[in-house]
C-alpha cells in the first residue's frame, strides 16, 4: 500500500571555522581534516536528499532569531509551532553559550587553512540557508555534481601526499633504526677491543 507520509528534510548548516575550531578543541584535529569532514558531510546530506524535499538551516542565524526560524522549519513542514512549548524551549534550553565560536559567512574565505571547496560550498549554502522561502529546487546548488567531481579528486591528491608522507616517516624510521643498530654494533666493537673479546 502507498504511504501516505512524505520526507522532508531539514539539514543543520554550521559555519565550517566553528566546526574546525570545535573538532580542534574536542578532537585535536588539524583545521585542513576539520575542513574535509565539514565537506564530506554536507555533500553527503546534499546528494542523499537531491530528490527531496529539504530545507537548509543556518545554525547561526538559528540562535540569533530563533523564532524567525522555528516559524521557517514550522512553515516548511507544515505544522504549527506550540506557543508555549516554544517559550521554554527559548527560555530553558537555547542560549549564545551553546555557540562557542560567531563567524561571518564571508570569514571562510579569510582562512589560508580552509580548502577552496569548502569556501566555494559554503558560500552558496549560506546563501540558501539565508533564504526565507525552503529551497524548492535548489538551483544555487546545481553545482552539486562539480563539487563531488572537484572533492573525489582533492581527496585523490590527499592520498597521494599521505603516502608520500608515509614513506617519509618509513625512510626517517629506517635509518633511526640503522642508526641504533650501528651504535649498538659500535659498543660491542669498543666493547671487544677494550676486553680483548
Amino acid at each position: 500500500s502507498q504511504s501516505r507520509y512524505e520526507a522532508r528534510y531539514v539539514i543543520a548548516v554550521r559555519h565550517p571555522l566553528s566546526v574546525a575550531d570545535s573538532l580542534a578543541k574536542r578532537d585535536g584535529l588539524a583545521p585542513e581534516r576539520s575542513y574535509l569532514l565539514w565537506v564530506t558531510h554536507v555533500l553527503t546530506s546534499l546528494r542523499g536528499t537531491a530528490e527531496d524535499s529539504r530545507i537548509l538551516i543556518d545554525y547561526d542565524q538559528f540562535v540569533a532569531e530563533p523564532q524567525k526560524t522555528i516559524g521557517r522549519l514550522a512553515e516548511f513542514l507544515k505544522t504549527t509551532v506550540d506557543t508555549t512549548d516554544q517559550t521554554v524551549f527559548l527560555r530553558d534550553f537555547l542560549s549564545e553559550d551553546l555557540r562557542h565560536s560567531f563567524y561571518l559567512p564571508q570569514d571562510v574565505w579569510s582562512d589560508s587553512a580552509a580548502i577552496e571547496l569548502a569556501k566555494e560550498i559554503f558560500t552558496a549554502i549560506s546563501d540558501v540557508a539565508a533564504n526565507v522561502e525552503a529551497d524548492k529546487n535548489f538551483d544555487r546548488l546545481s553545482q552539486l555534481d562539480r563539487w563531488e567531481t572537484e572533492f573525489s579528486r582533492k581527496q585523490k591528491e590527499l592520498a597521494v601526499e599521505a603516502q608520500r608522507s608515509f614513506v617519509d616517516i618509513g625512510i626517517k624510521a629506517t635509518e633511526t633504526l640503522f642508526a641504533y643498530q650501528e651504535r649498538r654494533m659500535n659498543r660491542r666493537y669498543d666493547k671487544a677491543i677494550v676486553t680483548g673479546k
